[in-house]
């Protein structure tokens, strides 16, 4: 389970893709951005960070345990 997280949009803005979703990930070297695909859309996402620096966010947001406040 990978959860959300935050990434950059090609024009520069942050969004949040939960990869739990994701059927791929591949990276546009033309216009160099990685593009997303989810089971069941037909959109993609386009966002600027590569595909082994999404990967790496999903594994460590997996890695931290879920903090309470009390």
């Amino acid at each position: 389970m990978a959860g959300w997280i935050r990434l950059t949009a090609k024009r520069g803005d942050p969004i949040y893709v939960n990869l739990d979703n994701a059927l791929s990930i591949h990276w546009n070297e033309h216009d160099n951005v990685s593009v997303v695909a989810f089971a069941g859309a037909t959109d993609t996402v386009t966002v600027q960070e590569k595909p082994e620096q999404i990967l790496k966010s999903a594994r460590l947001c997996h890695e931290r345990p879920n903090k309470r406040r009390a």
